[in-house]
């Protein structure tokens, strides 16, 4: 968690300063041909999603076990399947290359820097598929961090050299050619630490296919998980689509300045949700239930609390942030901006849930993802029509709320736990007891300060209490929460003082 943490604020921080740099360099018709390059390689690259969650939940027994003659045989089984879909990335990446001129028909570049810089994404694309698989297996083996750095290090210095050459040269070539030549390095440096780490480790690619039908959960749990992913991907793409049916393409801008503030809280957290999933799947392999469901309160708690939190600020603050940094024209209107802090808050507590089931490999209910689908469009379409832009929020939290907040507790509880579903629900008003208190406040202490903060100054003043209100409700969240539930004293006793020793 702390090398996730550290290496997610400085790539922040050179991200702020990198894209100020190539817009104001290169402009922004690059930046937008860059974006899109990426968007187009990620509809490629949707046939891998779930792969590497399946393979990890399938590693985590015999890494349990120290057997690594099963280990050497599912990362050659992973590599086998890897390289199937890196070919047909590569197939559908040549393809797709054909029509980059019909693609981008108004274009200032000239066709050597359109597929330059596309095979150039295309190529670090393919070097996962191709050789930075194994990686896969330090995840599975609590190991991440280990690469984690190593990975984000070269992230960083491809920026920075980025922001020389564009800086000396404004060559947009050199641009593309360094995501190549860092990917490469990065993929060197991972190699060598396999080979140090893991130096037992034998794999055979071309036994994958004879392997494969010896583990026919591969199959299985690649197809669930491909499911799951494919429904929440669909739904991610379609949200702007609908405002813009139902609203307009101005509301559209407005709104995605609101989500670039919950998509770089979403990640802070997404951060230290992932340093926790191995070692669910570890503790999960162990096979102690007590110890299992008591390790489950603890990250609920930790979980919700980070949660309301940050939706708390979002509700309170965006709309502040968006004023000082924009316009006063560009601030939604309260109700919508309170639907994205619950639509947020949603997102966000999904996690804990989410990481044991996966735990678990409960996969099987390859339906909810596109029930979940269909409500959204669903309720999106009706309310939308009738609400414009609030009622097309309303969407994804009712079909949230019935799949991922009724529908997947109901399943971990019954198939992982094997306990009944309303100790879940209790935990879930006590801990939402607990927050929205410390809320209410929280905003009450605020506006009492308010009247003796009298600051000019607008940003300065939006900092100010934004700190002051972030650090009442944390501190007063975390408080009430450890008096009523024992467990999580006991976590916060254990590693406050082994965290803040790093």
């Amino acid at each position: 968690m702390q090398v996730n943490l550290i290496c997610y604020f400085i790539s922040l921080v050179v991200n702020f300063f990198a894209r100020n740099v190539f817009l104001q360099q290169l402009g922004e018709e690059f930046v937008g041909l860059s974006t899109t390059f990426q968007s187009l390689l990620g509809f490629l690259n949707i046939a891998e999603m779930g792969i590497a969650a399946a393979i990890a939940f399938l590693l985590y027994k015999p890494i349990y076990n120290n057997d690594r003659k099963q280990i050497c045989e599912l990362i050659s089984v992973f590599g086998y399947i890897y390289r199937i879909i890196g070919i047909f990335v590569l197939s559908a990446g040549i393809v797709l290359s054909f029509f980059l001129p019909n693609l981008y028909p108004n274009t200032n570049f000239s066709r050597i820097i359109l597929y330059f810089g596309f095979y150039s994404y295309l190529c670090s694309s393919l070097l996962t598929y191709f050789v930075n698989y194994k990686q896969t297996l330090f995840s599975a083996d609590q190991r991440n961090y280990e690469i984690l750095g190593y990975y984000k290090a070269m992230t960083v210095a491809k920026m920075i050299v980025q922001m020389a050459l564009v800086m000396l040269t404004r060559n947009c070539i050199l641009y593309f050619l360094m995501e190549v030549v860092f990917g490469v390095i990065y993929s060197m440096i991972l190699v060598f630490r396999v080979k140090k780490v893991y130096p037992w480790l034998d794999t055979d690619i071309s036994a994958g296919k004879r392997l494969i039908k010896k583990y026919p959960l591969v199959k299985e749990k690649v197809g669930q998980v491909f499911a799951h992913k494919l429904g929440g991907f669909f739904q991610f793409q379609l949200l702007p689509i609908l405002i813009y049916k139902f609203v307009s393409l101005s509301l559209v801008a407005l709104y995605t300045n609101y989500t670039t503030l919950t998509l770089a809280l979403s990640s802070m957290m997404s951060s230290i949700v992932t340093s926790t999933t191995a070692g669910v799947g570890s503790l999960i392999a162990e096979g102690n239930q007590e110890k299992i469901y008591n390790t489950f309160k603890k990250l609920l708690a930790v979980d919700f609390l980070f949660a309301c939190i940050f939706s708390a600020c979002i509700y309170k603050f965006s709309s502040g942030f968006v004023s000082c940094w924009l316009g006063n024209q560009y601030v939604l209107d309260d109700v919508v901006v309170f639907l994205i802090a619950v639509q947020f808050f949603f997102s966000l507590y999904r996690d804990c849930v989410g990481q044991f089931i996966a735990g678990f490999g409960l996969y099987g209910d390859v339906w909810a993802p596109f029930v979940e689908a269909g409500l959204f469009l669903l309720f999106s379409l009706i309310l939308g029509y009738q609400f414009g832009l609030k009622g097309v929020l309303l969407g994804p939290i009712v079909s949230m709320f019935l799949v991922i907040h009724i529908w997947k507790p109901f399943y971990l509880y019954s198939r992982g736990f094997k306990l009944p579903f309303y100790k879940y629900w209790l935990l879930f008003v006590v801990h939402l007891g607990i927050n929205v208190f410390s809320f209410l406040l929280s905003s009450a202490v605020l506006e009492i300060l308010e009247h003796y903060l009298q600051i000019a100054n607008k940003w300065l003043s939006w900092f100010v209490n934004a700190s002051v209100f972030f650090v009442l409700i944390s501190v007063l969240s975390v408080m009430f929460t450890a008096i009523i539930f024992k467990d999580f004293r006991g976590l916060l006793l254990t590693h406050s003082k082994k965290f803040f020793r790093f």
